[in-house]
């Protein structure tokens, strides 16, 4: 049994990864989904325990999961209306964006106010940082990441005809990417 944690709807389309997930148990290469219920899902158990960072070093093993991820990408087809969608990861950040914007202003008030303590860039403004960076430089990063690999990857539309389905760690979400 999957329950769902509180507020990852804002960064996963539920019905999305249930329609994702049944092409993957259709297929082979994922479990069997017995059932949902509002807040999760029930699904058949496949014994077996996460890997470490040493089993992944080990050839077979590494080996046997590059197989696995390529039989995702051949196995597991995008709908029509996913690859026409393009990249996951845009639409994510595109729906995201805003939320994040109202996080990252109420961590630096918080953070302010319990420490007293204000960062100031050279134009005096108070700054906001997620990685290290001042939130508005690391927003500005990704717009321009994303108008490079469209410009050198041939443009949208050329993109899209490159997407496949694609496993990313994000609550074991599977986005479509380029591959």
């Amino acid at each position: 049994m999957r329950i769902y944690g509180s507020q990852v709807q804002q960064l996963l389309d539920r019905e999305a990864e249930l329609g994702i997930l049944s092409r993957l148990s259709h297929v082979g290469l994922g479990p069997c989904i017995l059932g949902t219920f509002a807040n999760g899902r029930l699904e058949k158990f496949i014994d077996g325990h996460p890997l470490t960072s040493d089993d992944i070093r080990v050839p077979d093993i590494s080996n046997h999961i590059a197989k696995r991820i390529c039989e995702l990408h051949e196995k597991v087809g995008l709908l029509p209306q996913e690859r026409e969608s393009g990249l996951s990861v845009w639409r994510t950040w595109d729906r995201c964006i805003g939320a994040c914007d109202r996080v990252m202003d109420w961590l630096g008030t918080s953070c302010r106010k319990r420490s007293g303590t204000t960062f100031l860039g050279l134009d005096g403004r108070e700054l906001e940082f997620i990685c290290g960076v001042e939130w508005t430089a690391f927003k500005d990063s990704v717009d321009t990441y994303r108008k490079w690999l469209e410009k050198h990857c041939g443009g949208i539309e050329r993109m899209k005809e490159g997407l496949v389905l694609a496993h990313n760690d994000v609550r074991n979400q599977h986005w479509y990417g380029m591959c």
